[in-house]
C-alpha cells in the first residue's frame, strides 16, 4: 500500500494577483489612480475633484502623494498638487 500523506502538494501562492500598477485584481481602484496626471484629471468628464490637493490635509494626503509623486511628475515642493 502506498501512502500519500507525506507527498508534497502544490501550494497556492500567498501573494495577491495584481494588475498593472500593483493593485490587487478585483480591488477597487481609487478614483485618483484613474488619472495619470493633473492635466488628465482636470479634463475628466467623470466629475472627480480637480484639486488642488494639500499634503497637510489628512483627507487629501493619499491623493496628493499620487499626483505629486506616484504619477512620475515632479511637483514644485509647495505642498499642493494639481493647483
Amino acid at each position: 500500500m502506498i501512502t500519500t500523506s507525506c507527498q508534497a502538494r502544490p501550494q497556492a501562492s500567498i501573494a495577491p494577483l495584481t494588475g498593472g500598477q500593483g493593485v490587487a485584481v478585483g480591488a477597487e481602484v481609487p478614483w485618483w489612480r484613474q488619472h495619470s496626471s493633473c492635466t488628465k484629471l482636470k479634463n475628466n468628464a467623470l466629475g472627480h475633484p480637480t484639486g488642488p490637493f494639500r499634503a497637510g490635509n489628512p483627507a487629501e494626503a493619499e491623493i496628493y502623494n499620487w499626483f505629486a509623486h506616484g504619477t512620475g511628475h515632479r511637483g514644485d515642493g509647495d505642498g499642493l498638487a494639481c493647483e
